[in-house]
């Protein structure tokens, strides 16, 4: 009796412990589970979201904003127009998150690049400028889209200005600075000197390339020959800072 009353506890037991080690086995594959459906959520709202910016994007720069309803962006998009609300809060919020993409505001300034650097050290630091106007006019053309929508906007709208200064003024046009503070090293410019010069040299990119250019229609011809003298006024500038 004694032997059968052991064997059974011991039998017990063993049922015992495999039963937690099931159930454990049961609780992970549960989790991962809702790990995987938790990952599909995030990409299905990802996918969805960027399907919206696409649509907003399209429908944007072919009618204007204001001529622009959410029913047309959802339904180009695919999805309910609901969404919109959910994941952007209002029209105006999908217009800031177009404005805000990485994919359309990179590269509108320009990077100073090593070979510019010796092109400076040669002593033609205009030429340095005129690959700069060249990668920028290429640039520009690409975003030309991305530039209506917002330059339309900015006019009108404090916050998207306010984008398009964070995301152009305090992150690209300190690059630009540094780019050109390294080409220039043989000169004795001052930090107030190098700051104008950059903010001129950025801003007449988008003045000749996208507003002369673009929205003008004015020649390429014309509008290389004013940035040609600008490079060459600016040369003779830091060349007398030596």
């Amino acid at each position: 009796m004694v032997l059968l009353k052991n064997f059974r506890q011991r039998v017990h037991e063993k049922v015992k412990k495999a039963a937690k080690e099931a159930a454990k086995e049961a609780a992970k594959e549960a989790v991962k589970e809702t790990a995987n459906r938790g990952g599909c959520h995030r990409r299905d709202r990802e996918a969805t979201q960027q399907a919206l910016l696409s649509a907003a994007f399209t429908l944007f720069a072919e009618k204007g904003y204001e001529n622009t309803r959410t029913l047309e962006i959802a339904r180009l998009a695919g999805v309910n127009e609901a969404l919109i609300h959910r994941y952007f809060g209002s029209k105006e919020g999908l217009l800031i998150a177009v404005l805000t993409e990485s994919q359309w505001k990179d590269e509108l300034i320009p990077k100073i690049a090593m070979e510019d650097c010796v092109l400076d050290r040669e002593g033609n630091f205009s030429a340095v400028l005129e690959s700069f106007y060249k990668k920028g006019a290429l640039a520009i053309k690409d975003k030309e889209l991305f530039l209506r929508i917002a330059m339309s906007r900015a006019l009108l709208d404090a916050a998207i200005a306010e984008s398009m200064r964070v995301n152009i003024l305090d992150r690209r046009l300190p690059e630009l600075e540094k780019g050109l503070k390294t080409v220039t090293q043989s000169s004795k410019l001052s930090e107030e000197e190098l700051h104008a010069i950059s903010m001129l040299v950025g801003s007449s990119n988008f003045t000749m390339n996208f507003l002369a250019k673009i929205v003008y229609k004015m020649s390429p011809k014309k509008v290389n020959l004013a940035l040609t003298i600008l490079s060459e006024a600016l040369e003779l500038y830091v060349n007398s800072r030596k």
